[in-house]
């Protein structure tokens, strides 16, 4: 098994209503990425698509010896092409339970947003993800329960 020292967040850089079917076709079709650039894209419905295994390089691995694993939202782009945070409650939930699935089995693994690996190149994904976990409550759709966040994620300095 690889030494995976970052999971990485990111947003594909696309508008919300990007397909799987779509994303697929965005990375076969640029003749320069021989490689998916995430390991997994997680849907606006929740679903979650495996792009590539996570024992090979990816192109979002480039200068990072193939020590991460890469993890995106469908969206992060909006309809005048400004980065933003798109994603929602659903696409949420299932990065955080994706992130934690991830974070168990790579416990040495710090959680950082792509931007923060390269924060010259990159606005990607839309959001602090440091404060995002830090603040993360799940969603929670017609009830009164309130969660208070108690994760021992460790997040990057």
């Amino acid at each position: 098994m690889k030494k995976i020292k970052y999971i990485v967040v990111h947003s594909t850089a696309t508008t919300p209503p990007m397909t799987g079917e779509g994303i697929r076709e965005l990375w076969k079709s640029d003749n320069s990425k021989r490689t998916p650039q995430f390991h997994y894209v997680i849907l606006r419905n929740g679903e979650i698509l495996k792009l590539q295994t996570e024992n090979k390089l990816v192109a979002g691995d480039k200068g990072t010896e193939n020590t991460c694993i890469h993890i995106a939202y469908a969206g992060g782009i909006n309809e005048s092409g400004l980065t933003c945070d798109n994603s929602n409650a659903i696409q949420r939930d299932y990065l955080f339970d994706k992130i934690v699935y991830l974070f168990e089995k790579y416990p040495d693994a710090k959680v950082v947003g792509a931007d923060e690996l390269q924060p010259a190149a990159i606005t990607s994904p839309g959001f602090n993800v440091k404060e995002w976990l830090s603040n993360y409550l799940p969603y929670l759709p017609d009830t009164e329960l309130v969660i208070e966040p108690d994760y021992n994620l460790e997040l990057a300095a």
